[in-house]
């Protein structure tokens, strides 16, 4: 059955550092939307049960178990976090463009977890071992690999194969808090050096559609507050960084950001979109409250979590509303065409 979907018009409220994109909102459904891919594959979760919308059309997926958290290719392959049945653990959920496949116990594992899969149709993630202080990475491409000896967590693969992941303090460090556990970002096999050589630890969020990795590394602060760190959220291209947001020793910056696109743009319950700051309460107008952005692609669509009017917990999609100055490029190509009709 197709979903019903209601156009409403968003409109940004100014932020601390200027007026961020308006969008139009599309009514997905009941639920939350978790992942979007670059041609606007959707997927989304509804107590568990996981779903796509693709083409306008929202259908179920053969998983009633999902945790909220997945990812979706441009084919509308899906990888997927679940809850193991009577386990009280985690499990992997693929779905293959057909069928669904669950991932569980086998291989001596007690948790499986998906994190991304890339257009080929790769999968990678992390699972726990028995007896383990810590997470081992894994891919799934018709069949199981597993990809360190060493503790770390997969995070997200490249469309040429090559994958970001943490790897741990093994064993930890005395003292160490279990916050700070994750200390790299490797890509490829290889340790990424971050560019500020106070960087205590750091993480990789996503492969953005032209390979670049967006990710975050943490300096110390001055601060008493915010646990003593200072957040860097950067782009990396595979020679250069870029960073898009950075606080300062005296002025840390902690955020929270889901997902990145080649942009530089970044969405999770904060925002930053062509560089401008905010937050999904500057999302509130025409009845809707934006509560969550889990996910955004290269053309500027979001997907996450609204409330609507009516205070109904709705998973929703931003389609981002031209600029007038395109707008009226637009409008002034229209009417040169009608013009020339007329001759």
């Amino acid at each position: 059955m197709r979903p019903l979907l209601v156009f409403v018009t968003a409109v940004f409220s100014l932020s601390a550092f200027g007026a961020l994109p308006s969008y139009n909102v599309v009514d997905l459904g009941p639920g939350s939307a978790i992942a979007i891919s670059e041609n606007g594959n959707v997927l989304g979760s509804t107590n568990g049960q996981l779903w796509r919308y693709i083409g306008g059309s929202r259908k179920n997926l053969p998983y009633s178990r999902g945790s909220g958290a997945g990812d979706i290719n441009d084919v509308g392959q899906v990888a997927a976090e679940g809850m193991s049945s009577g386990q009280g653990s985690y499990e992997a959920f693929y779905f293959d463009g057909t069928a669904g496949h669950t991932y569980t116990y086998d291989y001596n594992v007690i948790a499986l977890r998906f994190r991304s899969i890339n257009e080929s149709g790769v999968a990678v993630g992390y699972g726990l071992m028995p007896g383990d202080v810590g997470s081992d990475d894994f891919c799934y491409e018709n069949g199981w690999q597993w990809l360190s000896p060493w503790h770390g967590g997969a995070v997200t693969i490249r469309n040429n194969g090559e994958i970001a992941y943490n790897r741990e303090y093994t064993p930890y460090p005395e003292g160490m808090p279990n916050e700070n556990e994750w200390k790299s970002i490797w890509v490829g096999g290889r340790p990424l050096a971050m560019p500020d050589p106070e960087a205590v630890y750091a993480y990789p969020i996503n492969f953005t559609a032209d390979g670049s990795l967006v990710g975050c590394y943490c300096t110390p602060t001055n601060s008493p507050y915010v646990c003593n760190i200072n957040e860097h959220w950067f782009t990396w291209n595979g020679q250069q960084f870029k960073i898009v947001l950075e606080g300062t020793a005296e002025t840390p910056l902690v955020l929270d950001f889901m997902n990145g696109n080649s942009n530089g743009d970044l969405v999770g319950y904060d925002l930053c979109i062509d560089g401008t700051l905010g937050s999904v309460s500057d999302l509130e107008s025409a009845g809707w409250t934006i509560t969550y952005a889990y996910d955004i692609n290269d053309a500027g669509q979001i997907v996450g979590t609204g409330v609507n009017a009516a205070g109904e917990t709705r998973a929703v999609l931003l389609n981002p509303i031209p600029e007038p100055a395109t707008t009226g490029i637009l409008l002034d190509g229209l009417i040169m065409l009608l013009k020339r009709w007329r001759r």
